[in-house]
């Protein structure tokens, strides 16, 4: 019986999953945001950058795949062996880095490797593309070193082994679980083409960045102010209005959202918006202005976004705590993965305020392969 087993790598979250299956937060379709951004609130396009396609660092969808293989024949005396392939003359290597592959004199360069890439992804579903969640990775993963090096953060080499020993132990459980332990874990090592020490060490690798983004999203939430705060969305001024005078009337702010508001959550969130951190950017200015510029339980006269007219209301302010980082380090340690919408939230921070520069460039989507456009 065999067992074959596919890869998905990222940051979404700090445990190795292994499933025999599909690998299967309040938001607010149109909520105020900045302008030309997707229906979820939890994302901007205001950022320099896209935030982050959601993608696991995972095992996934080990199955049986006894039933793929063909037949073995029966042997018999006139079976003919396959031939030998005949021997390659050694290849000196010349390739330099950028340089993927030398056909006689001409060389196939990095670059233009990744606009094929680009082009063959054309012809696929947006969730099954893999170029601009792999650079969005890398990304990321840089901002979360540069945010690091920024606040003196050390991660201990015994936080690291440890979050690898527990992972190795959860992945053992799982592919005991998976397999019916008709596999050994030496065995299902080998099946995948795999040393234990290559594979441990390809968990190993995960665990700097996994331990930097528990420790600096659970930080960013703990110390930076936030709001609780909810609003209305109509499409014309004149029912803003009215509704504003409703609420001055004495009216309750949740029940006209829940009947009011176009928002499509807002009958069963009475128009609470998910929470609200300082300088994340998730709204347009005039929004972020008109709610911030509020105090605790007031409400703001109509506000104008793209999806309409907004009321808002500030329900309490979440004050950061004043904290010593290094203190904190060893309890941040131990925190909860942070969800990807709360990771999301932390990059649009921290390209909101901390005002490192991205740039990209991928041939096929930026630039031609090759070609030189800096100044």
């Amino acid at each position: 019986m065999q067992y074959r087993i596919s890869w998905v790598v990222g940051l979404s979250a700090g445990l190795v999953l292994i499933t025999a299956g599909y690998a299967a937060g309040v938001s607010s379709q149109n909520a105020p945001r900045a302008s030309g951004t997707s229906p979820d609130i939890q994302q901007s396009k205001a950022l320099r950058v896209e935030p982050a396609t959601p993608f696991q660092f995972s095992v996934q969808s080990i199955r049986n795949v006894a039933d793929d293989k063909e037949p073995t024949p029966e042997p018999t005396l006139l079976q003919e062996s396959e031939p030998e392939p005949p021997s390659q003359p050694e290849v000196k290597r010349t390739l330099k880095p950028g340089q993927v592959a030398r056909v006689g004199n001409n060389i196939i360069t990095a670059e233009q490797l990744l606009e094929r890439l680009h082009d063959l992804e054309q012809g696929l579903p947006h969730n099954q593309r893999i170029l601009i969640p792999a650079w969005t990775y890398l990304m990321q993963v840089q901002l979360l070193e540069l945010e690091a090096d920024a606040i003196n953060l050390k991660i201990p080499a015994e936080a690291e082994q440890a979050w690898t020993d527990d992972q190795l132990v959860q992945i053992k459980e799982q592919v005991k679980k998976n397999t019916g332990g008709a596999l050994t874990w030496k065995q299902w090592l080998e099946q995948q083409g795999m040393t234990e020490e290559g594979f441990i060490s390809y968990v190993k690798a995960r665990a700097r960045t996994v331990l930097l983004k528990r420790v600096l999203i659970t930080h960013f939430e703990q110390t930076t102010d936030s709001l609780d705060a909810a609003h209305i969305l109509v499409k014309k001024l004149s029912t803003a209005k009215d509704i504003h005078r409703r609420l001055a009337g004495g009216e309750d702010f949740g029940d006209l959202a829940a009947t009011h508001s176009v928002d499509p959550g807002a009958a069963m969130t009475k128009g609470r918006l998910p929470r609200v951190y300082a300088g994340e950017g998730l709204f347009i200015k005039e929004v972020s202005d008109a709610l911030w510029g509020l105090k605790d339980g007031e409400y703001s006269e109509p506000v104008k976004s793209e999806f309409g007219w907004h009321i808002l209301k500030r329900n309490r302010t979440i004050p950061g705590a004043v904290v010593d980082f290094q203190e904190k380090v060893p309890e941040y340690l131990k925190a909860a993965d942070p969800l990807e919408d709360n990771f999301k939230r932390w990059v649009r921070w921290v390209q909101n305020t901390k005002q490192h520069e991205v740039e990209r460039r991928l041939p096929g989507l930026d630039v031609k392969a090759d070609e030189d456009n800096s100044n």
